[in-house]
């Protein structure tokens, strides 16, 4: 049986009702669809409820991720100000402003920063600590399928050693950097264009199935694909 789940809410199945929250990542996720699907809302969701160190690259200054941050921050200086000196905040978002675009330099120093901090807090421990989530918006912006990002590829080959999630969000996974999608063990799907089949159907992600395809030409509604295994949620709530 396909389960079909509100994705704030309800699991909606025939022989039962079951009460669920959006959960909070344990690995490296990925979530793609095409512009207005859905996408940003739903990963400024997650977001919003991390219980960890969360911090959003805000690429193409979305309103909400700056809404639902404690900081929302410009350069790199602002960024250890907020860590060194707002120890109870714990959403921090980096957005572009008029005069300056986030660079893959800036990406290169916060992660530089986390991977210092997470080799401390996770010390001589055989089973790290996860205390941190890196969103990072468009990333094919800065880790394309043929480009070199050795910071961002590092997030996604040994993060979690150092207590750290990487959350990849795009509208074009055709052009997301294979280690980016390969390491990423869950995926969150919206709807997406035709461009896209030939990468899900490259890694056996069965989404433009008619049956799952026909579920994303409603509004906002999405698919978790994990463990091979697909369910179709209903759009979450903000």
């Amino acid at each position: 049986m396909i389960a079909v789940v509100d994705g704030f809410g309800v699991q909606k199945q025939k022989e039962q009702e079951t009460m669920i929250m959006i959960e909070e990542p344990q690995t490296h996720t990925f979530i793609g669809g095409c512009t207005g699907s859905g996408k940003t809302v739903f990963a400024s969701k997650l977001f919003q409820q991390s219980n960890r160190l969360a911090i959003f690259i805000n690429t193409n200054n979305e309103v909400l991720p700056e809404q639902k941050s404690d900081i929302v921050f410009h350069d790199i200086d602002g960024f250890c100000h907020a860590i060194n000196h707002y120890k109870k905040a714990t959403r921090l978002c980096l957005s572009p402003t008029m005069e300056k675009d986030i660079t893959i330099g800036d990406i290169n120093e916060i992660i530089q920063i986390l991977f210092d901090m997470g080799k401390n807090i996770n010390e001589n421990k055989i089973e790290p600590t996860i205390w941190c989530e890196l969103f990072i918006d468009e990333i094919q912006e800065y880790q394309a399928k043929h480009g070199k990002a050795p910071y961002i590829t590092r997030v996604w080959k040994r993060g979690r050693r150092y207590g750290i999630i990487g959350i990849a969000i795009s509208q074009r996974p055709a052009d997301v950097s294979h280690t980016v999608l390969t390491q990423s063990e869950t995926h969150y799907l919206f709807n997406m264009g035709i461009y896209e089949k030939g990468y899900f159907s490259a890694y056996g992600i069965p989404v433009f199935e008619d049956e799952y395809m026909e579920w994303l030409q409603n509004d906002y509604h999405y698919l978790k694909y994990e463990k091979g295994k697909v369910t179709m949620y209903e759009p979450v709530e903000i």
